[in-house]
């Protein structure tokens, strides 16, 4: 096997391993969005609850999906952590909004 077909798949290694951290942080926004809306957060204890969220998901992937050594599997820690999160939060702020009108506003 040449070295020109191992950096090609390390490089579609690599984006299916970015793929899947997007993902999982997309899954993540949509139900923690639901639950802080639910909860009633409202103000900067809902954007912590997210970013505790979104940090909560990169830790598990950091120690459960790349067992403990992200280096063989993400190009860097910060990608893990970077990767989707502005969308995320995109994502997570309209289940927030919508979970909490639903539950709050419009069965009262």
């Amino acid at each position: 096997i040449n070295a020109e077909y191992m950096g090609t798949m390390l490089q579609e290694a690599l984006a299916k391993n970015d793929s899947t951290v997007y993902a999982c942080k997309l899954q993540v926004a949509i139900f923690s969005g639901l639950v802080a809306g639910i909860l009633s957060f409202t103000h900067v204890s809902g954007f912590v609850f997210y970013v505790c969220c979104s940090l909560l998901c990169s830790l598990e992937l950091v120690t459960i999906k790349a067992t403990g050594s992200p280096a063989a599997y993400f190009p860097a820690l910060f990608s893990v952590v970077w990767n989707g999160f502005l969308q995320g939060l995109m994502t997570y702020i309209l289940f927030w909004t919508l979970s909490y009108n639903a539950v709050h506003i419009f069965s009262s």
